[in-house]
């Protein structure tokens, strides 16, 4: 487990392996104290450990209705997710394949173009630019890069 933080965010990282699953995992928990957020959050069911595709899997353990109480939990909204894959995109340090694969999948799969989520991007953006030098800086260098064509490199 790794803790850390700041007066702007926490964090919680921890590192695993599931033996049901036989393989390792990793859950990172962000609390951001300072985002700037333009869409109403929603209000969800989510899935617990004792349903498979909706058939209770009962008896499982002695835990099992712990396991199989229904939790509702408030997430963001597509537009919000979509609007900070972008912002990443332009205040992150390096260049990850990840962000334009989420990008794009989102777009063919929920239907939104990045048009759709423009003033949130820019919202975004200019709040993190503002608040952090690192994202100064990180935009400063990719402005290079793309000025030499060797974004991709």
């Amino acid at each position: 487990v790794e803790l850390g933080g700041s007066n702007k965010m926490c964090t919680f990282k921890m590192w695993g392996y599931s033996v049901v699953l036989k393989k390792k995992f990793f859950i990172k928990i962000q609390i951001n104290f300072v985002e700037e957020i333009c869409t109403k959050s929603k209000r969800v069911q989510l899935k617990n450990l004792a349903t498979d595709n909706g058939k209770e899997l009962g008896g499982i353990s002695t835990e099992y209705l712990e396991y199989s109480k229904i939790i509702t939990f408030d997430i963001y909204d597509v537009k919000e997710i979509l609007s900070e894959k972008i912002r990443a995109l332009i205040t992150r340090k390096g260049i990850k394949a990840r962000d334009f694969l989420d990008v794009f999948l989102i777009q063919k799969e929920m239907n939104i173009k990045p048009t759709d989520v423009e003033k949130c991007v820019i919202k975004k953006t200019e709040h993190a630019l503002n608040l952090y030098s690192k994202y100064r800086d990180n935009l400063k260098a990719k402005e290079k890069r793309i000025e030499k064509s060797s974004i991709f490199r």
